[in-house]
């Protein structure tokens, strides 16, 4: 089937060699120049003068002799004009740049369409007067009347910025098409022969030049159209067709075929869950393609509707495809660079600025370890030391600084720890208050990135950058009144998603990648569209405009609709040739293109079959399970000889602790992974209280306050005299060296404060409570070491078990002794009672994952058991701070006591865990998936997100 250029070339090469000499060509775009030359010169066998290409808008801009004027610098301009209209109150630019850039897209659809502003604009603001129109005027409030001037001064707006550009010898797009289409007379051209190829939607200002051109020029004008469209009065894609072409013959259009109801096709349409699937699938497709024997590189095409798919898929291109040509530009938030400049804005945003010169600010440390993460980065720090940014994040955290300071003027100067900072500081110490600067301090970084970068694409990238931003600094030049940081970091992403970087390539040999865009007037035989989805084809943007619906209707200016059409013909045009076409369409639901296929799909699916049956459609819903998306079962490791020699090591050297064999109980992979493995979770950077500081703070604040009471009978009247010690303990505490980058006096951290006071305040009413009960008690220890030995068999041989744990307060009264532990987290009664009820005794219950708090008290009271003074009882409590420092005694079988009875029977218990843990036959093996599982440290090593 031959493409829609071959069938100009064709048409063109009927014309003699003089007459294409003198021949100017009209098309779209500037890429169907390439493919159109290529089908013309296959028609020659020798050499002639090709005739003139150019795109309509080059076209324009050529014979008005004027210079299409950058997004960035109109925005300029009408700033400066709302300036002088507003005089004393004119918005800040970060404000104005929230509206202007929709006023800019009116003026361009006014004057793309030809419409008379002053009877639009004035139409406009009296549809607004009578919206809000009432009897008394004087009851409209000030931001009513701001809102109505407004509207009133449109017009003075456009015709200012109008005046302005003609000044420059520039325009915008739109008024230069308007400026062509009114002195359209004037226009002189020098060709014999004239075709305007391939277009579609013509703007008003579009059909006027092409018109005139009809008339005095003789222009022929080729259409590429399917009846399947034209001749419906309802198809979306012929709509343009049908209105430009009303009062024409069909049989004097050119050019117009029938492909859809004639030519067979192969239509595979499939559903896929997520991104990553519709690459995999797509890669897949192109495999079989290469397998065919009349299958052509060039015939094929694959269209990316989603242009953030466009690494991904170049990197899935099976390696049999020799050649493949990108004709999508590389948009640049794509690349790590443009992160980078995101991230360096972002230190500065979020800075610590209370000091008022720029050598004490102070970077957030979340802030400043993203960005010395960054790979650009890494590149200049990490130059003399491979891993010197991983030391430098660890001592961010061990000296939990949360601001960051880089000058070795100031205290707690990050450079002082590393002076591979020093390059990167120097630059960022540059910044100062004024706003502007920060592009000098963007290009500079840029410009020592480039001193360290060995890969020649990266640095071709990183050069690109730089003279971007070169660019937005010159022609920001002078400008004054960019005030905020975030106006000129949405300038400099403006600047950088409006420049993508074209790649150089052979066009016409190998595969093509492109978007959907640049398909406009070209044909494969071969196609594969990606992301096919509602809300991206057609795209499903919000409409905006300072013009009414109506009044757009009422002016013939475009509307959403339009937009829908003129994508639903470049779909039906791209397909209409195409002998075997794959569409593929996103269903994972939460991604930002929603999981509903194009209703272009279902229009072919239930428009087509039954208008042309040699047309097979295909449609289903496939699923790839992905290594990186499944949820890993289980993990277990063998106790090979290794780990039992680690095993043994850790049970007579280290020991321990009541925590440890908790943690065996609960997870026994978790026991591997942080006692054998040894594999401890990276500290974080504290900006609020975790809860384990909120327990530290509690247990040092009562240590530091009962140390000066140890061994003395605390009697109510010396607890009360006291007291007062208490808060002074604490907030000393947290001013000491340990908290001193908590800020305690603001957010968050306040109120964690105030809650702490509380927590102190009830434990010493709940203490003045208990000594008044009981008469008085003695202190004799606090933070007391405990410790004990266990003998066992293990393989034939006697090995001797250590044990450890920390009594926060050990304490006596009558004839009781009481080891006490503080908690700040949840505690019931049920956790520390041992009992049987309903003929079930949960005494194993310690020893098999649940009762971890009963458990825990066991241990210090096994522990602490043999220097127990024989004549006196041994009592275990938690004192619970969230309950008011409330006392929960450990209960065995209505026992507030441990009696040598119980110690024999946990022993004997005890000594069976241990015996298991060594057991050789047992793995370790993680737990059934639970909510403990959810808040596990080690949770991404096992990959366990879901059951």
């Amino acid at each position: 089937m031959k493409p829609f250029l071959q069938l100009v070339s064709e048409k063109l090469a009927l014309l003699s060699k003089q007459e294409l000499q003198n021949t100017l060509i009209i098309l779209p775009n500037r890429r169907a120049k390439i493919y159109l030359q290529k089908h013309l010169s296959e028609r020659f066998e020798a050499p002639f003068w090709a005739p003139s290409f150019m795109s309509i808008s080059d076209f324009v801009f050529d014979q008005l002799k004027l210079q299409e004027v950058k997004s960035i610098e109109l925005l300029l301009q009408l700033y400066e004009i709302h300036r002088q209209i507003e005089k004393t109150n004119p918005q800040s630019l970060d404000q104005f740049s929230s509206w202007a850039e929709i006023l800019l897209a009116d003026f361009n659809d006014i004057d793309l369409y030809l419409a008379p502003p002053d009877q639009l604009f004035r139409y406009l603001s009296d549809v607004k007067k009578i919206a809000k129109w009432d009897l008394d005027p004087s009851r409209l409030t000030s931001a009513e009347l701001d809102y109505l001037k407004f509207y009133e001064q449109l017009e003075k707006y456009y015709e200012e910025l109008k005046q302005h550009l003609s000044a420059q010898r520039k325009a915008y797009q739109g008024l230069a098409f308007r400026l062509l289409s009114e002195n359209i007379h004037q226009l002189k051209l020098g060709f014999s022969k004239i075709f305007v190829v391939g277009f579609n939607a013509l703007s008003t200002s579009e059909s006027s030049i092409i018109d005139h051109l009809k008339i005095h020029y003789s222009a022929e004008i080729l259409w590429d159209i399917d009846r399947l469209y034209f001749d419906d009065p309802q198809h979306e894609a012929g709509h343009f067709f049908r209105n430009q072409l009303e009062n024409i013959d069909a049989k004097k259009i050119s050019i117009i075929g029938d492909y859809w109801k004639q030519n067979a096709k192969q239509i595979k349409i499939v559903g896929l869950e997520g991104n990553t699937a519709q690459v995999k699938y797509a890669a897949q497709q192109l495999e079989k393609l290469l397998q065919q024997p009349d299958f052509k590189e060039e015939e094929t095409a694959l269209i990316l509707c989603n242009e953030d798919l466009m690494i991904p898929m170049i990197s899935a291109i099976p390696a049999q495809i020799k050649q493949f040509n990108l004709t999508m530009s590389f948009p640049l938030k794509l690349h790590p660079a443009y992160d980078l400049v995101n991230l360096t804005l972002n230190l500065f945003t979020n800075i610590d600025a209370g000091a008022t010169l720029p050598i004490q600010w102070k970077f957030h440390h979340k802030d400043f370890i993203l960005f010395i993460q960054h790979s650009l980065i890494q590149n200049v720090i990490n130059k003399n030391t491979s891993n010197c940014v991983s030391q430098i994040c660890q001592f961010i955290r061990k000296e939990n600084l949360n601001k960051i300071q880089l000058d070795t003027k100031a205290d707690h100067s990050l450079i002082s720890f590393s002076t591979d900072l020093e390059p990167i500081a120097n630059v960022l110490l540059k910044a100062d208050n004024q706003v502007i600067h920060y592009v000098d301090i963007l290009i500079e970084l840029f410009q020592l990135i480039a001193e360290h970068i060995l890969d020649e694409m990266d640095l071709q990238f990183v050069n690109h950058f730089t003279n971007l931003l070169k660019s937005l600094k010159q022609m920001l030049d002078g400008v004054q009144y960019i005030e905020r940081l975030s106006t000129l970091k949405r300038w400099i992403q403006n600047t950088l998603n409006q420049s993508p970087v074209p790649f150089s390539g052979e066009p016409l040999k190998g595969m093509q990648v492109m978007g959907m865009l640049e398909t406009r007037t070209l044909d494969f035989k071969n196609l594969i569209l990606l992301s096919v989805n509602e809300g991206i084809i057609p795209n499903s943007k919000s409409y905006q405009s300072f013009i009414l619906f109506d009044l757009r209707r009422e002016f013939n200016l475009p509307l959403p609709v339009d937009n829908e059409a003129v994508m639903s013909y470049h779909f039906y045009r791209l397909l209409q040739r195409t002998e075997n076409i794959t569409l593929l369409y996103n269903t994972k639901s939460g991604d930002t293109s929603g999981a509903e296929a194009s209703r272009f799909i279902k229009q072919i699916e239930i428009e087509i079959p039954a208008i042309n049956p040699k047309i097979e459609i295909s449609h289903q819903q496939l699923s790839f399970h992905l290594q990186a998306d499944e949820t890993i079962a289980s993990f277990q490791v063998s106790k090979n000889e290794k780990i039992m020699k680690q095993l043994i090591d850790l049970f007579s050297e280290q020991g321990l602790s009541p925590t440890s064999i908790n943690n065996y109980k609960k997870c026994s992979y978790l026991f591997y992974l942080s006692k054998i493995a040894k594999l401890n979770k990276d500290g974080e950077v504290e900006e609020e209280f975790a809860y384990n500081t909120q327990g530290d703070i509690i247990h040092s604040t009562l240590e530091n306050f009962y140390k000066e009471l140890i061994n003395q009978e605390i009697t109510p009247a010396l607890f009360i005299s006291q007291q007062k010690r208490l808060d002074t303990h604490f907030t000393d505490l947290l001013g000491s060296e340990k908290y001193k980058n908590l800020d305690t006096n603001h957010g968050i951290n306040l109120l964690t404060k105030k809650v702490l006071q509380h927590f102190l305040k009830s434990f010493i009413i709940q203490e003045s409570q208990f000594i008044e009960l009981v008469g008085s008690f003695r202190i004799i220890g606090l933070e007391q070491k405990l410790s004990r030995t266990l003998d066992l068999e293990y393989n034939q041989q006697n090995l001797t078990v250590k044990f450890y744990g920390n009594a926060d307060r050990i304490d006596q009264y009558h004839s009781n002794t009481r080891i006490i532990d503080y908690k700040t987290g949840k505690m019931n009664s049920s956790d520390v009672e041992i009992k049987i009820a309903k003929g079930n005794d949960n005494w194993l219950n310690m020893f098999e994952g649940d009762l971890e708090k009963a458990f825990q008290l066991m241990m210090y009271a096994w522990m602490y058991f043999p220097q127990k003074a024989p004549e006196n009882q041994l009592k275990i409590a938690i004192s619970s701070f969230k309950k008011q420092g409330q006392y929960f005694t450990l209960n065995l079988y209505g026992e507030d006591f441990v009696s040598a009875e119980k110690i024999e029977k946990f022993e004997s218990d005890l000594k069976l865990l241990i015996q298991n843990i060594l057991n050789p036959s047992l793995p370790f093996t993680q737990r059934k998936y639970d909510q403990v599982c959810s808040s596990c440290d080690y949770k991404v090593i096992c990959k366990r997100t879901k059951a």
